[in-house]
């Protein structure tokens, strides 16, 4: 790759993984945009949305990772930008065996409380029996759970910078689903039950197979073993990753219960408008998630290593970047209802006022995910803490204030934006401190950790 050639070996190896991220996560997105019209076919409209809403409920079980992928994440770069593999493999195996016993009683728990909840009342949803609404819920839950114990090695490969399988085990995942979903729509299958189980267990398998491939070849050093896992690793992971799973709590509260509020306030078809144009305005967020993944490692080890011009000069392309983001967002925006029922085949009356809410929060996000990737990355988390937790707090009678004022799918859009607004005002304020000011004083350092 000539492209890379005489540029430091952090901007090298960063950069080839952002060109084969930036493939394989485009081929998937490809993939999940052929997806939804099948799937309507397949299913229909109600359907859909109750599936979509249900499983948005159910990944409500990821707050009990206690923050663990986050916190191994840094802890393991850490480790190997000093080349203490001993170190590195103890984090490792912590990881996973308390990953396991955390999610089996999870596990357990949930699949209990899941035999008591009527999931037809609650999804606001009379055409599907509340027993295939059951036994759905039991394999998602299932599912989930054993996804949570596998996927730690997403922050392994981060750390080590392979973070191009993570996106080529999504990639081939996605494909066995997809392929799935088609056989089950030419033999005519309409069954929930049916249709979850090949798109959540075909990636499942994916990743397991993976799993065993790469620790008994690529990342062979790191292979988990009880034996190497112990309690005192587990604080050092939880005392960093505690800060992130709190975050996630509160994103989990403003982003993963629309789908829920929407259904239950409005019904499920609304659900699916909301998430064709969530789909829609993804293709910038997911096309930043590709640049902001490889650099969070690189992040942490330039930190580590004293490396600042390097973050500064990744800050200031990621800025200018974003400016040419929101020229393609506008246009977005006004092609957007043709594009919509070009790429279902039908008009499900999307408004213009709920495409402009959508890339609002599209913008703001990405901003977010700018400066936010550099604050996840050097630890400094904790004032995230507190301001993601009082957005958390507010998005609810946000949500319903705004139902109040007759907003409908465009309120729950606009509670999000202004929960989130916060950060996207305090985060650049911490990287300006930390990484920018060069005199730094007890109080501030304490206040904008």
């Amino acid at each position: 790759m000539k492209f890379f050639k005489n540029v430091d070996s952090l901007t090298k190896l960063t950069g080839k993984n952002i060109v084969y991220t930036f493939v394989l996560k485009g081929l998937s997105f490809i993939i999940s945009l052929l997806y939804v019209p099948i799937l309507l076919s397949c299913l229909d409209e109600k359907i859909y949305g109750v599936w979509l809403a249900l499983t948005s409920v159910v990944s409500w079980l990821s707050l009990f990772d206690i923050g663990i992928g986050n916190g191994l994440k840094n802890k393991l770069t850490e480790s190997l930008a000093v080349n203490n593999i001993e170190y590195s493999r103890k984090l490792v195996s912590t990881s996973y065996v308390y990953s396991a016993l955390i999610f089996s009683v999870i596990l357990v728990i949930s699949l209990i409380i899941n035999c008591f909840i009527k999931w037809n009342l609650l999804l606001n949803v009379e055409q599907i029996f509340n027993n295939d609404l059951t036994i759905t819920a039991f394999l998602v839950i299932i599912a989930f759970c054993v996804r949570f114990i596998l996927q730690i090695i997403t922050p392994v490969l981060a750390a080590t910078q392979n973070i191009r399988f993570n996106s080529l085990i999504e990639f081939i995942g996605q494909i066995g689903a997809f392929i799935g979903v088609i056989l089950l729509n030419y033999l005519g299958v309409k069954s929930i039950i049916i249709f979850t189980i090949v798109v959540l267990y075909v990636p499942l398998i994916i990743l397991f197979v993976f799993s065993i491939y790469l620790y008994s070849n690529k990342l062979k050093e790191l292979r988990p073993c009880i034996r190497f896992s112990d309690k005192q690793h587990f604080s050092e992971i939880f005392s960093l990753g505690i800060n992130f799973f709190i975050i996630q709590i509160s994103a989990i509260v403003i982003f993963q219960t629309n789908s829920f509020l929407i259904a239950n306030s409005f019904g499920p078809a609304d659900v699916t408008k909301y998430n064709i144009v969530f789909k829609y305005y993804n293709i910038l967020i997911l096309l930043w998630g590709i640049l902001m993944t490889p650099l969070w490692p690189s992040y942490t080890n330039a930190y580590i290593l004293g490396n600042y011009k390097w973050i500064k000069k990744s800050v200031k392309y990621c800025l200018f970047m974003f400016l040419l983001t929101i020229i393609v967002a506008v246009i977005m925006a006004f092609v957007g209802p043709a594009v919509i029922e070009y790429w279902l085949g039908q008009d499900l009356n999307i408004s213009k006022s709920l495409l402009l809410a959508m890339l609002l929060f599209a913008l703001v996000s990405i901003w977010n995910n700018i400066f936010g990737c550099v604050v996840g990355a050097i630890g400094k988390v904790r004032l995230g803490v507190y301001s993601t937790s009082l957005s958390a707090l507010i998005f609810f009678p946000l949500f319903y204030l705004l139902k109040s004022l007759g907003l409908a799918i465009e309120g729950a859009i606009w509670s999000m934006i202004i929960c989130i607004s916060l950060s996207a005002f305090l985060s650049p304020i911490q990287i300006y401190y930390f990484i920018y000011t060069k005199k730094k004083s007890l109080f501030l350092t304490k206040l904008l950790s």
